[in-house]
């Protein structure tokens, strides 16, 4: 009996063990779900979407040197170029993300474009979408220190769904070009 009673005793335990641990993995996968299907969306949002290029003008043709031009995704810079006047630079960016271009050379005010890369679902990016922009650098006067106007970005690109494709929003560039035309009128007038 005794026998017979351990060989009882070591299946119910092995039984309990088997069972805590298919318990255990059980819990481990369901928690494990939400980070593969996390990764998953990582991976579906890292898709590139929008190639973004550019040509700056404005700068006087006796200056030397470059113009700076990065890339800045959320706070992180993620890729400068050094390019000449009147040459084009460009960047692939991937899809529901938050771009900012910086655009600096010494002397000239720096200048900001946002660009938001989100998609509504279903859009196709095969091709990705391209977007072109030219933009006028602006020669430092002292005036652009008196006028938070020039922190604000120069222009702010999107997908526009009934369009179908990227562009920027005209009505927030006509404004901040029309506060920028009335700031240099007012300093020339002075």
């Amino acid at each position: 009996k005794s026998k017979i009673h351990e060989l009882t005793s070591f299946k119910k335990d092995v039984s309990k063990t088997t069972i805590n641990k298919m318990k255990k993995a059980a819990i481990f996968f369901l928690l494990l779900i939400p980070v593969i299907s996390q990764a998953a969306k990582s991976n579906e949002d890292s898709t590139c979407c929008l190639e973004i290029s550019g040509k700056i003008s404005g700068i006087d043709p006796q200056a030397k040197g470059t113009i700076t031009v990065c890339l800045i995704l959320g706070n992180e810079q993620i890729n400068c170029v050094e390019v000449k006047p009147e040459k084009n630079f460009s960047f692939t960016l991937q899809k529901n993300s938050h771009y900012t271009i910086k655009i600096w050379k010494a002397g000239y005010i720096t200048r900001s474009i946002s660009i938001d890369t989100q998609l509504p679902e279903g859009v196709e990016i095969k091709p990705v979408f391209r977007f072109h922009f030219d933009t006028e650098l602006i020669k430092k006067n002292g005036f652009e220190e008196k006028n938070d106007m020039y922190d604000f970005p120069i222009a702010t690109v999107s997908y526009h769904s009934d369009k179908g494709w990227f562009d920027y929003s005209k009505k927030y560039t006509a404004l901040i070009k029309q506060e920028i035309n009335s700031d240099k009128n007012q300093i020339t007038t002075k």
